[in-house]
């Protein structure tokens, strides 16, 4: 038994949760709907009193009817009998006393009628202000959901940052800046290649120049040396 309880307990819980998913974000909505359900069950409620008020104005006119039927035969009733008109005054008194059987089967059904339309003038003023209440909650729960989505929105901007279309814009710029230090790194490369170029060009010259004037030296130093040799 306790266990069925937790069960039923459990798929109640769950049965919650799935309707709170289902109304999250939507509860102007549904709050509309179920002010117009509200509505419906007024004018269901009042349509039925008036049914009932129009069956007891029924009731009520039947009874006078029956009351003025009564008094006809009771009096007549009387007046035969004073006449000595037995047979005539006992049929009238039968017909009075029909009438007043009548009239106590409209009083209970005029009884009936009224405790009905008791009842549902009581339900209609419980509906009427349930509604009341419930425009009042329409327009707390709007206010309430603007708050809400505002809320969302500026945490959304916090968490997310720039828009998509500034961080586009963003992309875009550093992209071309990145396109831009390319270049100038490759420029930058060539006059560095350039420079090795001539570099190596005047090292190779002055070593060239270097070692013909070494060879001169050399040749200066031997014609010396022969020279002094045959003197």
């Amino acid at each position: 038994m306790g266990f069925l309880s937790r069960v039923l307990r459990l798929g109640k819980a769950q049965g919650e949760a799935v309707i709170t998913n289902l109304e999250a974000g939507k509860e102007v909505e549904l709050t509309d709907v179920d002010i117009k359900e509200a509505e419906a069950d007024e004018h269901r409620v009042m349509g039925s009193l008036g049914e009932v008020k129009a069956t007891i104005a029924g009731i009520k006119r039947r009874t006078t009817e029956l009351e003025t039927q009564q008094a006809q035969y009771e009096g007549r009733a009387v007046a035969l009998a004073q006449k000595d008109e037995r047979e005539l005054a006992e049929r009238n008194a039968q017909e009075a006393q029909h009438a007043a059987e009548q009239i106590a089967v409209q009083q209970g059904m005029l009884a009936t009628q009224d405790e009905m339309e008791r009842t549902l003038r009581t339900r209609l003023s419980e509906i009427q202000d349930r509604i009341r209440q419930a425009k009042n909650d329409r327009q707390l729960i709007a206010s309430m959901d603007s708050v809400v989505k505002a809320t969302n929105t500026a945490r959304s901007t916090l968490a997310h940052g720039e828009s998509t279309a500034l961080q586009r814009i963003q992309d875009r710029r550093n992209r071309l800046q990145h396109q831009m230090d390319s270049a100038s790194a490759a420029t930058d490369l060539e006059r560095e290649s350039s420079g090795d170029s001539l570099e190596e060009a005047t090292e190779a010259a002055l070593g060239n120049s270097g070692g013909s004037a070494a060879l001169d030296s050399l040749l200066a130093r031997k014609g010396g040396s022969e020279a002094s040799a045959n003197t």
